[in-house]
């Protein structure tokens, strides 16, 4: 049998003197941490960056960006994310309202609006479908979550030092900015052309319809030509009077079929040429002003982003997620328009 004997290593490392003289600190000093963007939080910036740029620039739910962390061994809970997106939303208000201030600043706008679920009980509300609002100017993109469809909307926010010239779908809200005579309304001719191609799918209209959308595509052919030669050039001379002798020719055929069409038992063609006669002056304001497009199409792309995230996580639990998505769409959006990095600016900011 043999004697095993245990043996314990006792290891002491050398004390360093503290480089500090003064009698009443003696410590060691070093450099102090780098500050957190929530205090007392687990995390550094670039893991708030990444939240926040899979949601509201990927259109990614939270539950997928989790699941991607646990598979790098980081287990976060959805109620720790949400938490610290609370507190850090108050850090971006300062951007959005420089945004906000510089799109009012400018003269000219595209603006749409879309549903958007917020599902929080809200007194004298009787849903939760409230509506996202964009206004697109030429260096920014500003969204904004309201409850309303009505005219406050556009009113409050151009306040009362914006004028220009907005283009939209004919939605009344806008109209009212008309009143104050500080706004040319330029209306849209995809929206028109959508009139003859839904009446297309009637037989009793489809030959009717489509000569409407031949007529509809020449405008646009002849302004693209007009845009393709340099402005005050001979060729965009001859190019515009090409396109208003169109233009006349396609007031003559609503007014003359307006007349036709009166007395006809079913109203839907009537009904579309009068809707196109009513917002006439603000659909041939392009041919005056060539540097605006025909229609809104700029702000329905805008949209498109914010619409695959309704898809995918169905809108908002909670009036201020609804407004950080609005704010940091606003950010993120813009930032696309400048062709900067968005996570590398996010990082920074």
């Amino acid at each position: 049998m043999v004697d095993i004997k245990a043996h314990r290593r006792i290891i002491k490392r050398k004390k360093y003197q503290p480089t500090c003289k003064c009698p009443h600190n003696p410590r060691i000093i070093t450099v102090p941490p780098s500050p957190k963007l929530i205090q007392k939080g687990k995390y550094a910036v670039s893991f708030w960056a990444k939240i926040l740029w899979d949601q509201f620039s990927s259109q990614r739910p939270l539950n997928r960006t989790l699941q991607e962390f646990q598979q790098m061994g980081l287990f976060v809970s959805a109620g720790t994310v949400t938490s610290g997106l609370k507190k850090i939303t108050p850090l971006f208000h300062p951007l959005f309202t420089a945004i906000w201030e510089r799109n009012k600043s400018e003269h000219h706008w595209h603006a749409d609006e879309t549903r958007w679920m917020i599902f929080e009980d809200v007194e004298g509300k009787k849903s939760h479908r409230w509506l996202l609002w964009v206004f697109r100017s030429e260096t920014t993109v500003v969204f904004r979550v309201m409850p309303t469809r009505g005219s406050i909307v556009p009113k409050k926010h151009f306040e009362d030092q914006a004028w220009g010239m907005i283009r939209f779908d004919r939605f009344s809200s806008y109209k009212t900015l008309m009143d104050r005579g500080l706004f040319l309304v330029a209306f849209c001719w995809a929206h028109v052309r959508r009139d003859f191609l839904a009446l297309a799918c009637d037989q009793d209209f489809a030959t009717w319809s489509s000569e409407w959308m031949e007529r509809i595509g020449a405008i646009y052919h002849l302004n693209s030509e007009r845009l393709s030669h340099a402005m005050d050039s001979e060729l965009f001379l001859e190019a515009d009077q090409k396109l208003r002798i169109a233009i006349d020719q396609l007031k003559s055929y609503l007014d003359a079929e307006s007349i036709l069409f009166k007395d006809e038992k079913r109203k839907e063609r009537l009904k579309v040429l009068r809707s196109l006669k009513n917002h006439w002056s603000g659909l041939i304001l392009f041919v005056d002003y060539s540097w605006i497009p025909m229609d809104n199409n700029t702000a329905e792309r805008q949209l498109r982003n914010c619409v695959v995230g309704r898809k995918t996580y169905y809108g908002s639990r909670s009036i201020w997620s609804a407004q950080l998505f609005s704010e940091m769409s606003t950010i993120f959006q813009t930032l696309e328009m400048w062709g900067l990095n968005q996570k590398k600016y996010l990082d920074a900011y």
